[in-house]
């Protein structure tokens, strides 16, 4: 399973200066043509760069000392703060293409998880202080941007996504409904900074959904399921989805 992950998992970087580079987030193709599959807010974050210069500093690679950056040439993304949300359907999306040619890719299943069901979420950490890594024309070393495995349970089955303490202190019932979003389930661990847009593969290698986050409040984090990445892609995005992806059933 691991160099089946290491092969379709990337690192998503923006360049920083001629020498230097820095981790982003975590992204995983989804076909063979390069089409790939993360979240919006790793994107967003960086909106002004966007602006200013397109995607000429933004790049992907799959982590290791001399580590090739690959062009994304096409991006289509969607992102809201949080505290801009309200339920029942969380927005953070992104989904473009590297030109890379890849037999090996990830395949959504849109069944929501079961309670018992074993998940585990694999996205890159950056485990430098500094968050940089050295840059040579269009290598890097990126031995340093680890892939971190974590198992992770569900739950509840409709997410309280919040950055507001009160929301957790309260029973759920006394929440205010516009703070859940039932396309997001809530898992149990707090996962890392950098995972996020990270793959939640089950047994049997099937992405059953996408980490957006993890709350600062308590320790757990939020998945977008499966089910809603495929119809959005679907219907708000005009890239053709490929056949061989789960998006009838």
């Amino acid at each position: 399973m691991i160099s089946h992950i290491k092969s379709t998992v990337f690192s998503i970087l923006i360049k920083k200066n001629s020498s230097n580079i820095k981790h982003l987030g975590t992204g995983f193709l989804i076909g063979k043509e390069g089409l790939f599959f993360t979240v919006g807010h790793t994107f967003r974050k960086i909106k002004k760069e966007i602006e200013n210069n397109g995607l000429n500093n933004i790049f992907v690679a799959f982590p290791k000392k001399q580590a090739e950056l690959i062009e994304i040439n096409r991006l289509q993304y969607k992102s809201i703060e949080i505290y801009k949300q309200k339920g029942p359907t969380y927005i953070d999306i992104a989904v473009g293409s590297i030109p890379i040619k890849n037999d090996d890719y990830l395949v959504f299943k849109r069944k929501r998880p079961s309670n018992k069901e074993k998940l585990t979420a694999y996205g890159y950490k950056n485990m430098k202080d500094n968050g940089l890594h050295e840059l040579s024309e269009n290598t890097a070393n990126l031995e340093k941007v680890e892939l971190k495995p974590e198992k992770v349970n569900k739950t509840h089955d409709i997410a309280l996504i919040s950055d507001v303490r009160r929301d957790y202190e309260l029973s759920r019932e006394k929440v205010n409904r516009s703070r859940f979003f039932n396309n997001c389930i809530t898992l149990d661990k707090r996962l890392f900074s950098g995972g996020s847009g990270c793959p939640i593969v089950d047994s049997d290698g099937y992405v059953r959904g996408v980490l957006i986050g993890s709350s600062q409040i308590v320790k757990s984090s939020d998945m977008i399921l499966s089910k809603y990445c495929t119809k959005y892609i679907r219907y708000h995005t005009s890239i053709m989805f490929d056949m061989y992806q789960d998006i009838n059933s």
